[in-house]
Formats: structure tokens, C-alpha cells, sequence
């Protein structure tokens, strides 16, 4: 069973949670146009979510996972097991609790259920909180497809609040499109620069989307010198 917790063990990193949720949405966007069927649009959490001083922020697609599980397997250590190493890359079990509530391991990816997972993410980041963090995982995603979702009493009035809403729509269709979420959420903030690449490590085998904001930040400082 895995560990309950309800909130993170320290804050999360001094980033604003609109900034940082438009540009895993870009990244999103992007990929949806290069990538349609990608595999993270059905399993979207915030382990897939790399940040990196506060000017990149990359989406881990794939790669890796087969490659460290072939390492163990061929390790002389017969009783070894991957659980570790699956965690680490992308949650393991625990990526349940942003799971859409359709989304079964044979259900073709769809951006509907990443929107769902973004949104989440971003609940995430506005709370400190864990989706579900009361319970374990497999609990979090049964409550899921019962139609539970993460409180938001404490934003009861609160614009973005029927935005998340719309995005934890049990109905897939019923859920707004990347470009519809980016769209409203820009509303909270200036625009930020379409900055957006794919990019490949080392390991022709792994991944990611990334979105720099660097110049964006810049641009802000400029104008605060004038």
C-alpha cells in the first residue's frame, strides 16, 4: 500500500501555479500537434512535470523506464524489483490520483484526459496538497471514477474555479480543449512567449517538451528598468 500524505513535505518551489500551469499547457498544445497519440496525455502527473530554475519547465514523455528496468533486470541481483525505479520516472501507482476517470491501462491517450490531469496538477500547486493525500493511491483512484474530486472550498468564488470544474468533468467531451485552457487561463496573466521545442537527450531514447520563460522574465525586468 502506499504512503498517505496530504500535503508536501516542503513547499513547492517559488513558482506562480498560472505561469507554470499555461506553459505545461503549451507544452501540451505542442505536443498535440507533433505527437497526437502520445502516451503522457494518459498519464500526466506532477512526476512528469521537470522544473528547472524557475526559467524551464519539461514534460518527461518517454524513455528511460525501459531502459532502467532492462538495467535491473540484467542486474546478478535475481530479488531485484523496478517499483523504485518506476516511481521515480513516473510515479508508479501513485500517478492515480491524477488520472482522468477513464483512462484504463489499454485506453487510447487523449488530450481530454491530460486536461483533466492539468488541471489537478494545477490544483496542486495553488493548495500544497496531495491529490487524495488522506488516502493511498488505489483508494484516490477509485474515489476518481466515482466521480469524486480534490476540494475547492477553499476558493468558493474564486474565476478559476469553474475552470477546474469544467476540466474534472466526469465526460471527456465536456472538458475544455489545451487551446480553450490556455485561452482562459491568460487571463490571469500577461501572455507569455511561445517558446517551445522539442527536445532530445543524450539518450536518443528519452523525450521532452520544454517551454522557456526566460525571456519572458526578461522582457518584465526591462520594463521595470524603464
Amino acid at each position: 500500500m502506499s504512503e498517505t500524505r496530504t500535503v508536501h513535505p516542503s513547499p513547492l518551489p517559488r513558482l506562480s501555479p498560472v505561469k507554470t500551469t499555461l506553459l505545461i499547457a503549451r507544452g501540451l498544445e505542442h505536443l498535440l500537434e507533433v505527437e497526437p497519440d502520445a502516451p503522457i496525455f494518459n498519464r500526466l502527473s506532477s512526476y512528469s512535470v521537470l522544473l528547472h530554475n524557475k526559467e524551464l519547465v519539461a514534460l518527461h514523455l518517454r524513455g528511460g523506464i525501459d531502459k532502467l528496468r532492462s538495467e535491473v533486470d540484467s542486474s546478478s541481483d535475481s530479488s531485484s524489483d523496478d517499483s523504485s525505479v518506476c516511481t521515480i520516472i513516473d510515479g508508479g501507482e501513485e500517478s492515480i490520483r491524477w488520472r482522468a476517470p477513464e483512462v484504463q491501462s489499454d485506453t487510447p491517450p487523449s488530450i481530454e484526459a491530460a486536461i483533466f490531469s492539468l488541471a489537478t496538477i494545477f490544483w496542486e500547486m495553488l493548495t500544497n496538497e496531495i491529490p487524495f493525500g488522506e488516502v493511498d493511491a488505489a483508494t484516490a483512484g477509485a474515489r476518481i471514477q466515482q466521480g469524486e474530486r480534490p476540494s475547492l472550498d477553499r476558493f468558493p468564488a474564486h474565476p478559476l474555479t469553474n475552470l477546474i470544474q469544467r476540466c474534472w468533468s466526469h465526460e471527456p467531451s465536456e472538458r475544455p480543449s489545451v487551446q480553450e485552457f490556455i485561452f482562459e487561463l491568460e487571463q490571469f496573466r500577461p501572455p507569455t512567449p511561445d517558446v517551445v521545442s522539442s527536445v532530445e537527450s543524450d539518450d536518443s531514447s528519452s523525450t521532452s517538451i520544454r517551454v522557456d520563460i526566460s525571456t519572458a522574465e526578461e522582457d518584465e525586468e526591462e520594463e521595470e528598468e524603464e
